[in-house]
């Protein structure tokens, strides 16, 4: 049998093609896809503006608050005796007023009162602070200060002019008013809701023991 043989002919490969209209587009992809990953990294536990700035997160804690003024009175010891203890409230022209039972002077008694008002009256507290409780952890706790004692009454709303007066066993203790001027409270941080109308003021009437 006749055998046929053709010639052989050396094919060169065939070079790699990339369109010149699809390199400026492959490199910007790529460049996009690499600052993206870095943003994403650097961004990671930070808030982004709108401008792209980046600023740190704001970490809001959930207590509630509302419009209040705050009067506290310290007393002596004969003007916090146990007993029934009563007091008459003028915020800006209304009346309310409170009656507590004082039974001991070694922790605070509450007052049932009428209007939008909660007193109480007792010793003046310090605060001890526990850190053998636990490791890592830290206790608070308070103590009466011996021959210290307090009423405060916390009004709920923005009156501008508050008048108390605290009678017991028929003889007036306190006859006293406040002019209160309001700042904002943010409870849970600054930046962070809510954010209340705050007011207080402290009648000193008794000599520190």
């Amino acid at each position: 049998m006749r055998r046929y043989s053709w010639p052989r002919t050396k094919v060169a490969p065939m070079p790699l093609y990339t369109p010149r209209a699809l390199t400026p587009l492959l490199s910007l992809c790529l460049a996009m896809s690499a600052c993206g990953g870095a943003t994403s990294n650097s961004a990671l536990g930070t808030g982004i503006e709108p401008g792209g700035a980046a600023t740190e997160q704001r970490v809001c804690t959930a207590m509630a608050c509302s419009p209040e003024a705050a009067i506290t009175a310290h007393v002596g010891a004969t003007d916090a005796a146990l007993g029934t203890h009563t007091f008459t409230v003028d915020a800006d022209g209304t009346l309310s007023t409170c009656r507590v039972d004082v039974t001991s002077q070694t922790s605070h008694s509450w007052a049932t009162c009428t209007g939008s008002i909660s007193l109480y009256l007792g010793p003046s507290m310090r605060q001890i602070v526990d850190t053998t409780t636990m490791p890592g952890m830290v206790g608070v706790s308070e103590a009466p200060i011996p021959g210290r004692f307090e009423w405060k009454a916390s009004i709920y709303g923005t009156p501008a002019r508050v008048r108390i007066v605290h009678s017991f066993e028929g003889r007036t203790v306190v006859d006293r008013e406040s002019s209160l001027r309001y700042g904002e409270f943010s409870p849970n941080g600054p930046g962070c809701e809510p954010v209340c109308q705050h007011a207080a003021d402290t009648w000193e009437l008794a000599a520190t023991p």
